[in-house]
């Protein structure tokens, strides 16, 4: 005790920090043997530790059959929307199919397209006019009735 109260603080301080660094070591390198000695059981504790997992985890789960009108509930849920689903969509409009024309045709449209004075607008009612212009004067053609041919 006399030769510590002769040392200075700073002394005093790096004594003990020495001395608790070898009983740190120490105590470290007891740790590994005690863990193993620690984890060594007998082959009675695994089994006992194994039927008791087996335990639990048969408690925890349900049988099957519990979940079948679950699933076929989910199921029917599915096969309906589908159903309604689909049934709200218009079939697609079948693509239009490329027409075979000639060149000569072809051109003879661009002129005909280019040479009227109808605006593209009122391009339908313009053939609509020349139908019903059409019709008036095949109908002239058409006043004298037609013979019956079943008439005695």
């Amino acid at each position: 005790m006399q030769l510590i109260r002769h040392l200075k603080d700073e002394e005093l301080t790096d004594l003990l920090l020495e001395a608790d660094q070898r009983e740190l070591q120490q105590t470290l390198a007891a740790v590994p043997n005690q863990l193993r000695l620690r984890t060594e059981r007998p082959e009675w504790f695994w089994q006992k530790q194994q039927a008791a997992i087996r335990e639990r985890v048969g408690a925890t789960r349900s049988p099957a059959w519990r979940l079948l009108p679950a699933c076929a509930g989910a199921l029917g849920v599915a096969v309906l929307a589908t159903t309604l689903l689909d049934h709200g969509r218009r079939p697609a409009p079948p693509a239009p199919q490329a027409q075979n024309v000639s060149d000569q045709e072809l051109m003879i449209a661009v002129e005909q397209a280019v040479q009227t004075d109808v605006p593209d607008a009122l391009a339908p009612a313009a053939l609509l006019a020349d139908e019903i212009s059409n019709a008036q004067s095949g109908s002239a053609s058409n006043r004298f009735p037609k013979e019956n041919k079943h008439e005695n």
